[in-house]
C-alpha cells in the first residue's frame, strides 16, 4: 500500500496533521484493500486500553468512517462492534455485531462476542433465539449450548437449560474450566428445583475439575447454609473461596451468612460491613444481612433501618416485607 508508507514517512518526520491525513484517505478510499485497513485498525485496537482519550476517539472515527466506506462488509462491522466495546458503549457494540452477523453468520468469534455482551447486558431473550440460530450453524460448539443454557437458566426454563448443559459438556472435549463451570451451573438449575443430591454432586464435580473454580465453592457453600446443612463444610468452601477472591462482596455476603447460621452474629457483622464498603451498586442482599445479624445482636431499631434501606434499594422479596411490617426477624422459605 504506497499511500501507507507515505503515511509512515510523514510519521517519521513527526508531521502528525499530515500522516492523520494520509491515512483517513486511506481509510476512506472504497476501492482499497479492506484487509489492510481492518490490520492497521486491529493493531490500534489491542492498544486502546492504554491511549488518552484524544487517540481513542481519533480511531474510533477511522473505525466508523471504515463502516461508512464498507457499510455491506461484516469483518468492517465487527470491528466497529469491537471498538464501541473497548470504549465501554455496549450498547452500540451490539448494533454493530448484529449488522456484521445479518451480513454474514458463519463467523463464530463474532458470535462468541456478541454472547458475552448480551449477557452483560442481561438480555437473556435474544440469547436464547441468537443461540437457536448460531447451533444451526455450529451444532458441535460447546460454548454455544452454554449460552442457550445460561440463557433458559435466567428465563427459568430450567428443563431447557438442563438439556443445553449438559449437551455443552459433551462437547466442551478438553476445555475443563468450561466443564467446571457448566457443573457448578447445572449446581445451580438443581437446587432452584430442589434436586438438592443431584446439586451437591454438581457442585462436587466442578470443584474436582477445577480447584480454583471460587463460583462453584462460593454457590455450594452458600446452598448448604440456606438449608442449614454441613455448615463447617460451608465454612470451609466459602473460605477457600475468599481465599481465591478476597474482594468479591458475594463471596463476602455468603461466608458472613455462614457465620450467621452457625450463631456467630458479631463475626458475621463484620464481613457484611467490609462487603458494603466494597459494594456501592448492589447491596440489597448485604444490607438485608446485615438487618438479620443486627436484630440477633439485640440492635432491633437499627435492624429494621437496614431492612427498609434493602427495600428501598430494590429489595423485593415476600419475606423482606414480612420483616419491616413485623418489625421481627423471618428465615427465606426454601
Amino acid at each position: 500500500m504506497p499511500y501507507m508508507a507515505l503515511a509512515n514517512i510523514y510519521k517519521e518526520d513527526g508531521d502528525i496533521a499530515n500522516y492523520n491525513k494520509v491515512i483517513k484517505g486511506i481509510i476512506e478510499n472504497p476501492k482499497g484493500d479492506i484487509d489492510a485497513k481492518i490490520a492497521y485498525l486491529y493493531t490500534a485496537l489491542q492498544k486502546i486500553d492504554k491511549m488518552p482519550k484524544e487517540d481513542k476517539d481519533y480511531f474510533l472515527m477511522l473505525a466508523n468512517l471504515l463502516v461508512k466506506t464498507h457499510p455491506k462488509e461484516a469483518k468492517s462491522n465487527a470491528l466497529m462492534g469491537d471498538f464501541y466495546y473497548l470504549n465501554d458503549s455496549n450498547v452500540n457494540a451490539l448494533n454493530y455485531y448484529r449488522k456484521s452477523l445479518a451480513i454474514q453468520s458463519d463467523v463464530y468469534a463474532v458470535w462468541q462476542q456478541f454472547f458475552s455482551i448480551l449477557l452483560e447486558e442481561k438480555l437473556y431473550q435474544e440469547i436464547n433465539d441468537s443461540a437457536n440460530a448460531a447451533i444451526e450453524i455450529y451444532p458441535t460448539q460447546g460454548p454455544t449450548f452454554y449460552f442457550a443454557g445460561l440463557a433458559n437458566y435466567y428465563l427459568k426454563n430450567y428443563d431447557v437449560a438442563e438439556k443445553h448443559f449438559k449437551r455443552a459438556v459433551v462437547l466442551s472435549g478438553e476445555n475443563q474450566m468450561l466443564k467446571a463451570q457448566i457443573r457448578a451451573l447445572l449446581g445451580d438449575l438443581y437446587f432452584e428445583q430442589k434436586r438438592f443430591d443431584e446439586s451437591e454432586s454438581s457442585y462436587e464435580s466442578a470443584i474436582e475439575i477445577d480447584a480454583k473454580n471460587a463460583y462453584a465453592m462460593n454457590n455450594y457453600a452458600y446452598q448448604l447454609s440456606l438449608r442449614g446443612k454441613n455448615l463447617d463444610k460451608a465454612l470451609e468452601l466459602s473460605k477457600k473461596s475468599l481465599e481465591l477472591q478476597p474482594n468479591s462482596t458475594s463471596f463476602l455476603d455468603t461466608y458472613a451468612w455462614i457465620l450467621f447460621k452457625q450463631g456467630k452474629f458479631a463475626e458475621a457483622k463484620d464481613y457484611l460491613q467490609k462487603g458494603l464498603d466494597l459494594e456501592k451498586t448492589d447491596r440489597n442482599t448485604l444490607l438485608e444481612h446485615l438487618g438479620d445479624v443486627l436484630f440477633h445482636l439485640g440492635d432491633k431499631g437499627n435492624a429494621l433501618e437496614y431492612w427498609k434501606k434493602a427495600a428501598e434499594g430494590g429489595g423485593k422479596s415476600e419475606t423482606l416485607k414480612k420483616k419491616i411490617e413485623k418489625k421481627s426477624y423471618f428465615e427465606e422459605p426454601l
